[in-house]
């Protein structure tokens, strides 16, 4: 998020800004959906979202670059990913990870 607001010509002094900033960059987005299952009840389900955003407006220093929000490919099979699906669906902490198809 510090390119983006750096190329929208802001400064950000000690890990703050002071004043609210708005301002409309074009991007490309695109949606990753999962569909999360529970396999002891494939009636509990739910879909959980994560979103890159590639930069393309030309006034922006940020052209070209690629944001993440939410969940991404590139945290596919981690365990950080499964520990965050799992409290997607579940209420409670206790689990363990048998394995990835």
């Amino acid at each position: 998020m510090d390119a983006l607001i750096k190329g929208l010509g802001i400064t950000v002094a000690s890990g703050m800004i002071k004043n609210a900033v708005t301002d409309t960059v074009s991007c490309i987005k695109t949606q990753y959906t999962w569909n999360l299952v529970d396999t002891t009840a494939a009636s509990h389900q739910k879909n959980v979202y994560g979103y890159k955003y590639y930069i393309t407006d030309v006034k922006s220093a940020a052209k070209n670059n690629n944001y993440y929000e939410g969940y991404v490919p590139k945290d596919w099979k981690t365990q950080s990913l499964a520990v965050n699906f799992h409290n997607e669906i579940f209420t409670y902490n206790a689990w363990n990870v048998v394995g990835w198809a």
